[in-house]
């Protein structure tokens, strides 16, 4: 038997640099201007048109100029409330959840009592089972 072939041979550690860090700055940049800058381009390129496009005088939808400033008045300041429909972002938002809180209540109501009627009579069940 060799006594050479059963020592184990010396393993050089293995040294890995990340990627990234191999690469210089501007090809880690590329990649990523490759990926973000199309979308940008083209919420860009529609943010124009919408724009030429609600500038003329027979426009029926706004300038995003207009939307932009409108918007930015009701996030400012979301709880003032001059009467009327000149309220606040939280305002229009409470009645909006409100009413998705009385139709979701009333739905439930409604398919409890259903449930109810399908699940106590047999009539009911054979009517109404294919709903």
């Amino acid at each position: 038997m060799n006594i050479q072939a059963s020592k184990p041979a010396a393993i050089a550690p293995v040294v890995s640099t990340p990627v990234f860090a191999a690469m210089p700055k501007v090809s880690r940049i590329r990649p990523i201007i490759a990926q973000v800058l199309p979308p940008l381009l083209v919420l860009a390129v529609l943010i124009a048109a919408w724009q030429f496009l609600a500038s003329g005088p027979n426009a029926t939808l706004p300038p995003p100029t207009k939307v932009w400033a409108d918007a930015r008045d009701l996030i400012v300041d979301p709880f003032y409330d001059r009467g009327g429909l000149d309220k606040g972002l939280f305002w229009h938002l409470l009645a909006s959840l409100q009413r998705v809180a009385l139709g979701f209540a009333l739905a439930a109501v409604a398919g409890i009592l259903l449930g109810l009627l399908i699940g106590t009579s047999d009539f009911a069940m054979r009517g109404l089972d294919p709903i």
